[in-house]
């Protein structure tokens, strides 16, 4: 999950699910970026990796936090 601390608090990025059945949504149409990866690629790999391919953009530069996970 990218975020950053801004002003009093935190921003994290979002993401609007595209596609001609999302053109004209906004309610459920919000998603944190995710992807898939084998076990052989290490998580942070995978979200640099991720963050590249849906967004078009360099990875920023940062250290990982761990977060947990959520099933």
């Amino acid at each position: 999950m990218l975020f950053r601390r801004a002003g009093d608090g935190l921003e994290v990025l979002l993401g609007h699910m595209g596609g001609p059945l999302w053109a004209r949504r906004d309610v459920g149409a919000w998603t944190v970026p995710k992807g898939e990866y084998t076990p052989d690629e290490p998580a942070w790999t995978a979200a640099r990796r991720e963050f590249q391919e849906e967004l078009g953009l360099a990875p920023p530069d940062g250290e990982a936090v761990p977060l947990g996970e959520v099933r």
